[in-house]
């Protein structure tokens, strides 16, 4: 983990984004949903794509914070529109009327 939280530190869009998924699935830390978030938006602003969508799923999933369709879809269109085929499922399904998702 050291390792990766320098890379992290030193502008590695990939390791931030890594750091982020240790934090919020308690791999090798303690898990901590602020800290997931703190580093997955480091990652976001570094340009990964896998870091926006996973913003946009803390955000659906209320993963340390109330569920909020509206922000998870915010984040899933900016990594549906860098072309994360993950995102565009989410878009569409968040979008379709009968979604249940708050």
């Amino acid at each position: 983990m050291a390792q990766l939280m320098e890379e992290a530190e030193a502008g590695d869009a990939e390791a931030a984004n890594t750091v982020g998924v240790q934090y919020e699935m308690g791999l090798s830390v303690v898990e901590n949903y602020n800290e997931a978030m703190k580093w997955y938006r480091k990652a976001a602003e570094m340009g990964s794509v896998e870091a926006l969508y996973n913003i946009g799923a803390m955000h659906e999933g209320g993963s340390g914070m109330p569920r909020n369709k509206d922000e998870a879809l915010r984040w899933y269109e900016q990594a549906a529109a860098k072309g994360h085929g993950g995102a565009q499922t989410r878009v569409k399904i968040l979008k379709e009327p009968a979604s249940g998702a708050k």
